[in-house]
């Protein structure tokens, strides 16, 4: 598993600690100065960037699977997933070409690859790259005043001979 450095972002809506306090930056003045406010006190304050430092962000850990329940089908895709992304673990320095490449050779897309070396890289665990499921199966996601209005247009224009 490789190591990554947090580094400073100096862009609007960045997490950043500012006098060991959590704050975002507002705006860039410049290469030198920002403007950030407090997460808790909604303070703007105007920042030199020698001041700042990268927030570490915890992101809560993904429940850990029974792996008991693991079907056989799922644990084989994340091996499968785990030996397509295994080299460029390996690489200090992936490129994008890099990935591009072991995605076309396996005919997938790039952006999941990424996705895959993302979630294996913050557990280091085979079981991040289990297939997930979903959660919003079936359900929809338009207002019931849309879903009226379409449902009356395709039985009204589609649904006739």
């Amino acid at each position: 598993m490789s190591t990554s450095h947090q580094l400073l972002q100096l862009q609007p809506g960045a997490a950043v600690l500012y006098r060991d306090r959590l704050h975002r930056i507002t705006h860039v003045i410049d290469l030198n100065e920002v403007l950030v406010v407090d997460d808790e006190t909604r303070q703007v304050s105007h920042a030199k960037v020698g001041d700042l430092a990268p927030a570490v962000v915890v992101t809560p850990p993904e429940a850990r699977p029974d792996l008991v329940l693991v079907q056989d089908e799922a644990w084989e895709e994340a091996t499968k997933r785990f030996e397509i992304i295994r080299p460029l673990l390996d690489m200090p320095n992936r490129s994008r070409q890099d990935v591009v490449a072991r995605a076309k050779a396996f005919e997938r897309h790039e952006n999941t690859l990424y996705d895959w070396i993302r979630r294996y890289e913050a557990t280091g665990l085979l079981t991040s790259l289990l297939p997930r499921s979903r959660n919003d199966k079936g359900t929809t996601k338009l207002t019931a005043e849309v879903e009226t209005i379409i449902q009356a247009v395709v039985g009204s224009d589609y649904l006739t001979k």
